[in-house]
């Protein structure tokens, strides 16, 4: 079985919650708090390709970074991948 890696924010209650689960169904993960080690571009590329999306998918549209410095352009996915990392 291919070991469980989890992508985690400890502030986050989503992730929190997601990790309790994990654990309380008796699995194992690895646990990468992406806000110390976050992916590089080519870490990232390669999990949106095994999750089939593109990078905008997962930008977080809510945040000032984002309204402030993108809202108002229309990127590719190499120019989102370059902002996202």
């Amino acid at each position: 079985m291919n070991t469980l890696r989890i992508y985690h924010n400890p502030h986050c209650s989503k992730c929190r919650a997601t990790c309790a689960l994990i654990a309380g169904r008796g699995y194992s993960a690895e646990v990468v708090n992406y806000l110390e080690t976050p992916p590089g571009k080519e870490e990232l590329r390669a999990l949106l390709e095994k999750l089939g999306m593109q990078p905008a998918e997962i930008v977080r549209r809510g945040e000032d970074i984002f309204r402030e410095q993108y809202a108002h352009r229309t990127l590719g996915a190499e120019e989102w991948l370059d902002a996202l990392v």
